[in-house]
Order: structure tokens, then sequence, then C-alpha cells
């Protein structure tokens, strides 16, 4: 496997580095411009692959569409640093800030082994389900939503932080209590189905709710009309029929590879991270 690394001795010291002061938002970013200046030597620019580090085209890829996550990069800004770096399955890509797994999958649709961190766990959760649903079969998602659907009138509403004030105001009364009933049918189910479904109700939430996501701000709408949680979560499901599909029609890759290749994500901290023991990816 071809090695890469940086040669010490084109890296500034970081004692002839002059401390630049910048306000962002009324924070100090001295750090930031200390590793700018470390590094400069190795940065380039490419205003060409603007519109790619965006999570706009990924609203039509099968499986990225499940769940929007504004942050994230599009897949095809992947696939270009993968060809560029000339990656393959004897390689290990690691991403330390892996967010919903944008990298990860795109190494994950090429038989590259991966692993990633993040420390929101909702984003691990989405970076590690949504490459198990090529272990569901065709049908799976959609007699789930049925048989669940007969069920969740008579279920136990699932506990919520009661801590949080938006959570109340977030949705309608009989809205939340219909969410909370659909968790608590959901995690009855078996894995993988069970993290699935989980995902696909999360996906739903902006929907159901009055809430919108404007940059990094939750904004409440109360002249919104939101959709009823049974009618958003079945087109959700219907989506993802489609992408199961797609995925076993070989249109992310060879399904028979895809199933061999899952990314391992873990949730936590990298930069607390005092030493990260990474699988060593097969020698060539």
């Amino acid at each position: 496997m071809e090695q890469f690394a940086i040669n010490p001795a084109t890296v500034p010291s970081e004692r002839n580095l002059v401390p630049v002061r910048t306000s962002c938002n009324g924070s100090v970013t001295v750090a930031r411009d200390r590793l700018e200046q470390k590094y400069a030597q190795l940065l380039c620019e490419r205003l060409d692959l603007g519109k790619l580090v965006s999570y706009v085209g990924n609203k039509r890829t099968p499986l990225l569409r499940l769940y929007r996550y504004k942050e994230a990069f599009s897949l095809e800004f992947v696939k270009l640093l993968i060809r560029d770096f000339e990656l393959d399955a004897n390689d290990l890509l690691f991403d330390p800030f892996a967010g919903m797994g944008t990298t990860l999958f795109g190494a994950w649709t090429q038989g590259i082994p991966s692993y990633g961190i993040d420390r929101l766990p909702i984003a691990a959760f989405v970076a590690r389900t949504l490459p198990s649903l090529v272990h569901l079969r065709s049908g799976d998602i959609l007699t789930s939503y049925r048989r669940l659907l007969s069920e969740v009138g008579s279920a136990e509403p699932a506990p919520i932080a009661d801590d949080v004030r938006i959570i109340p105001l977030a949705f309608p009364p009989a809205a939340l209590v219909r969410l909370r009933r659909w968790k608590t049918c959901i995690q009855r189910l078996q894995q993988p189905l069970r993290d699935v479904m989980l995902l696909l109700l999360y996906a739903i939430l902006d929907e159901v709710s009055y809430t919108s996501k404007d940059g990094q701000f939750l904004r409440l709408n109360r002249s919104r009309r939101p959709k009823t949680p049974d009618v958003a979560l079945r087109r959700k499901c219907e989506e993802a029929e489609e992408d199961l599909w797609a995925l076993h029609n070989g249109m992310l890759g060879d399904p028979q590879v895809l199933r061999s290749t899952r990314p391992q994500v873990v949730c936590g901290d990298t930069c607390a991270a005092e030493g990260i023991t990474l699988p060593q990816p097969a020698s060539t």
C-alpha cells in the first residue's frame, strides 16, 4: 500500500509564526490562523469545487437523500478525492470528523475500508445506519410500516427529554404523542430494521414540526402547517424502498461488495482521544 507523508522540512516552525487575531462572530480565532500559517505551503484553493462542497448534490443520491444533513458535502466531492488519491480496497480511509458519513459512504460504495468518528450522536447514528440498508430485502420497510401502523395507536409513548424546552414547543401536542408511540413500536423491531426505521422517523421531524433550520439556528414558525407523522413516515418509507431497489440493482456498486465493506463508525471526540487504534487494511 502506498504511504503518504509530510516532509517536516517543508513546514515552517511554530516559533516563526506571527499570531494574527481575527474575529468571527465575536470569537478570537488565533488557533485557526496559526494552523493556516503553519501549513500554508500545503494548501491550495480550488474554486472549481465550490458547487460540490454542499449537501445539495445529495438530494437525489440513493440513501444519502433519506436524511437531510445540511452540513454535509456531496458524494461527488468524495469520489473526486478518492480518484485523485487513487485509493482502493488495499487502503483505509479515516475520517476524524465524519458527520453523517458522506466520506465513509463514498469509500463504502467503492469497496474501500473506512473508519470514522464524530462526537454528535445523531451524526454517528446516521453514518452507521445508512449502509445497513444493504442487508434489507425489498418490501421489508413498507411491510414493517403497515404492521406497526396497526399497533401504534395503543402503544405507550416513549420517554422524551423533559428538560429540553423546545420539544413541546416544536410539535403539535397530538403529533408529539404520535411520534413517541411510533418510537416505542419501532424499538421492538430486530436489527438492522430497527435502526433503519428509527433513522426514517428522525428524518421526518422537520416535516411534522413548526421548526425549520436557518443556517446554524433552529427557528419556530407557528404559521406553518406540519404534516401528520403517519403520512410523513409512510412517504419516507416509500422513498427508502425506492433506494433499496437502486441499491440491490447495483446503482451504488456491487451489492456483494457492499455487504462486506461496511464502514466502522464511533461516536466520540477525536480531539480528546489520546490514541486511536485503526483496523489494518489488507496488504498488497
